[in-house]
């Protein structure tokens, strides 16, 4: 289904013909409840594991629902967090963890049967902080025109995005709708491959912004809102990785576990982290793992189930889960809406929750 289809799908089912007795939906309301249950939709075929580690699991017979979303294989460089343990950012995308594993290498071994300590250098990424700030004009539409640039060269542009999607595009009626706008610009150049985050970059945070990793050469950029230019502004984030030793490197799956077992674990002969199966944690953006004198961890590979683009109308976004389901997300849209919008009651209300939401 086409972004239109879907919503003459949702009106149609919530209208009654020449009643007037209720007002029509607009445009945005109806997007919101689309991209509601889209995540629902997602969040009912991803399923938490019992075992209490932050990771999830999906099983076979609903994995095709979000094969679209589903990344395996991304490979991030690893980080000394502190002795114990090693530190990787969660891509900019990450939704929820499906697998994780460590590209490791095992110690280097002297003389005397001793472990070779590696020695640690401190490397300095560079940051673009990028302002979605509010649109400058007195009075609407607002962000009939929003450009993006990235060291000299436009990233994003609002008109282009919205002609190759053959959408006439005016802009917003209300200077609180750019959160539509932050959606479809982190989705862009995420898919574009720059590494995007918003807001948050491991224990950094940056109010409504855009922040890029720019890696070991510093760049500029600036974010054009209705006319008027917000330059992005620099910044640095220091890491520390331990030189590699000569061994050859190993994939190895982790044991992604609970933060309130890890302790306990590490005490433990048998179950404390080994280079066959390093412990792992889910904290703050970050994935750490845990190791010992016998190996270090170079870098993380994630599978996991990325963000879904949201719906939208106006910028003429369709849904990117399968087309077999559009139709599923449009009943569920019309259920949430009939029995929380035309008619709602606390009851309602709670057997939703309870169907619907997963806890």
């Amino acid at each position: 289904m086409f972004v239109k289809e879907m919503h003459i799908e949702v009106n149609q089912s919530t209208q009654k013909i020449a009643a007037n007795r209720t007002r029509k939906l607009l445009d945005e309301e109806v997007d919101w409840l689309l991209n509601k249950n889209q995540q629902r939709l997602i969040q009912s075929r991803v399923t938490p594991r019992k075992d209490g580690s932050g990771g999830f699991e999906i099983k076979q017979f609903d994995i095709d629902a979000i094969r679209a979303l589903l990344v395996t294989g991304r490979e991030v460089s690893a980080y000394v967090a502190d002795p114990r343990r090693t530190k990787a950012l969660l891509p900019g995308d990450y939704a929820h963890l499906i697998s994780d594993e460590s590209v490791i290498k095992r110690a280097d071994v002297d003389l005397a049967g001793n472990c070779v300590k590696p020695t640690s250098t401190t490397l300095q990424t560079n940051l673009l902080l990028l302002p979605l700030p509010l649109s400058p004009l007195g009075t609407g539409p607002y962000y009939g025109s929003v450009q993006v640039y990235i060291n000299g060269g436009l990233v994003f542009d609002i008109q282009q995005f919205t002609q190759s999607r053959n959408t006439t595009y005016i802009g917003y009626d209300s200077k609180a709708e750019v959160f539509f706008l932050q959606h479809c610009i982190l989705r862009e150049l995420a898919d574009a491959g720059w590494r995007i985050y918003w807001e948050r970059y491991g224990e950094r945070f940056y109010p409504k912004t855009f922040i890029i990793d720019l890696g070991p050469a510093a760049g500029t950029g600036s974010v054009i809102i209705d006319g008027q230019t917000f330059n992005g502004q620099s910044a640095t984030y220091s890491m520390q990785v331990l030189d590699y030793y000569q061994q050859p490197a190993e994939d190895q799956s982790n044991r992604l576990t609970g933060s309130h077992i890890i302790q306990n674990l590490r005490e433990v002969a048998f179950y404390k982290t080994q280079p066959e199966s390093p412990i792992s944690e889910l904290a703050g953006g970050m994935l750490y793992t845990y190791t010992n004198k016998t190996f270090i961890v170079i870098s993380n590979r994630f599978t996991y189930i990325r963000k879904a683009r949201n719906i939208s109308l106006t910028l003429g976004q369709d849904c990117e889960l399968p087309p077999e389901y559009h139709q599923m997300i449009c009943d569920l849209t019309v259920e949430y809406f009939k029995a929380m919008i035309a008619d709602p009651n606390w009851e309602v209300k709670l057997k939703d929750n309870m169907t619907r939401t997963p806890i």
